[in-house]
């Protein structure tokens, strides 16, 4: 969208605000003539007879005819050109016909520079032009025909209208010069808004060329990776010597922590620009068990740390949910439990929601060093660690808890973290699953 279009849908905006703003001050307006003119010398005599003033019946009348083309623009079609004009003379023939039915008193002027102002906010000049030609010619015919009417005297005023168009156009040229800022700070926003478009729109197709980035270079890399893990565990079986056994094994830890780094580069890419979706299908709760204990058991092992997933009683063998994203939200979850203790274990829990049945629980819970209180918010934020020197003393990329707490809520949860500094740390997620 071009700058002028935009600046151009500001203005109509601000012209479909004012158009409604003075249908309702017309109709307020007309109201109070008529009281007005029912407040002042309502009666009149001819002979025996009484009547209503002819004031109450010009109020009624006059007002009416003069709110009723308004009316149309203001609530029919709100936002044309000719409406805010067509507003601007209604609202000045109002202010003289509260002058006239106040008797020409000083008090009762003060509308039409009131009326000025109110017509300011189209921040049009030609509209407070208009306006102000409309009550100088009125002023200029009743003060030489009617001046009763205008001044409240009948001699004497002829010429006073020029006094009072004076006083208008130096309200409208003052008017008229704030309207002519307005529209600079109008083009201003316009400007801005235009260039907010185009460098949300640059960053969009940005992500979008960066998630097919991330897709092709992470299949370039990830098939050379797989082939060395898969030679690497070629290797360790062969019967080589134990030293080289060691190298291999070296060779396939390097390979898999690399391959998990690409991987959650694209995970995290993907879910960045939207482009992440759910798999709902059938799956058995004791397979994501069997995998986590499989995958974990020789870490833990190794640290002699316990490791033990608790599935309540009343959970169903089988339910509907993306087991491939809970597996690899737990995998995080727990891997980074295991990195962060070194004794006592990590302890996974599967139960219900004691109020809806259709919500399950997940729960981690480790013996570890705990984080601190500050950090436990920036944990979920990406590239972050709870320490400083966590990539040189334990590695990782940061992205894992990111990606994981993007997961959950793609699933339809949250994931939240307690922790005791020293102590432990416990993250629990729950997540919508149907029995199979």
């Amino acid at each position: 969208m071009e700058i002028a279009k935009l600046f151009e849908e500001q203005k109509h905006n601000v012209r479909k605000r004012g158009d409604r703003a003075f249908g309702w001050l017309m109709l307020g307006q007309w109201l109070f003539a008529v009281i007005l003119a029912l407040t002042f010398s309502p009666y009149t005599w001819s002979g025996e007879n009484q009547e209503l003033h002819i004031h109450v019946w010009m109020a009624t009348v006059l007002g009416g005819i003069i709110t009723s083309l308004p009316l149309y623009f203001a609530f029919i079609r709100p936002g044309e050109q000719i409406g805010g004009y067509v507003i601007a003379v209604a609202q000045m023939c109002f202010s003289a016909l509260f002058i006239h039915l106040m008797g020409g008193r000083i008090e009762a002027h003060f509308h039409v520079f009131g009326s000025l102002a109110f017509l300011a906010t189209y921040r049009n000049w030609r509209i407070l032009l208009v306006a102000s030609a409309v009550i100088i010619l009125d002023h200029f015919i009743r003060g030489f025909y009617f001046p009763f009417t205008l001044y409240g005297v009948t001699t004497g005023v002829e010429w006073r209208w020029l006094e009072h168009g004076a006083w208008i156009l130096f309200e409208v040229a003052f008017l008229s010069y704030a309207c002519a800022q307005a529209n600079k700070e109008m083009l201003q926003t316009a400007v801005t808004h235009w260039e907010l478009m185009n460098t949300r729109l640059d960053t969009e197709n940005l992500n979008i060329k960066r998630t097919q980035f991330f897709s092709v270079i992470s299949h370039e890399i990830r098939t050379p990776l797989n082939g060395i893990i898969g030679f690497s565990d070629f290797l360790k079986e062969s019967p080589i010597p134990q030293e080289q056994k060691e190298y291999v094994s070296i060779i396939k830890q390097c390979s898999d922590t690399l391959l998990k780094l690409v991987n959650d580069l694209l995970d995290f890419s993907r879910i960045d620009s939207g482009r992440l979706d759910i798999d709902p299908h059938n799956f058995k709760v004791q397979d994501i068990r069997e995998y986590l204990e499989k995958v974990f058991s020789l870490e833990c092992r190794k640290k002699s740390l316990r490791f033990s997933f608790e599935i309540a009683p009343n959970v169903p063998s089988e339910l509907v949910g993306d087991s491939h994203r809970i597996r690899q939200v737990l995998t995080n979850i727990v891997g980074n439990a295991i990195k962060f203790t070194e004794n006592g274990g990590i302890r996974v829990h599967l139960r219900p929601h004691p109020t809806d049945a259709d919500i399950y629980q997940w729960t981690v819970e480790d013996t570890g060093v705990g984080i601190k209180k500050d950090n436990l918010a920036k944990i979920f934020s990406p590239y972050t660690q709870e320490f400083s020197s966590t990539s040189r003393k334990y590695g990782g990329s940061g992205l894992g808890l990111a990606i994981s707490k993007k997961l959950v809520e793609l699933m339809g949860g949250q994931l939240s973290v307690e922790s005791t500094l020293g102590k432990g740390t416990v993250f629990f997620f729950s997540i919508p699953l149907k029995p199979s």
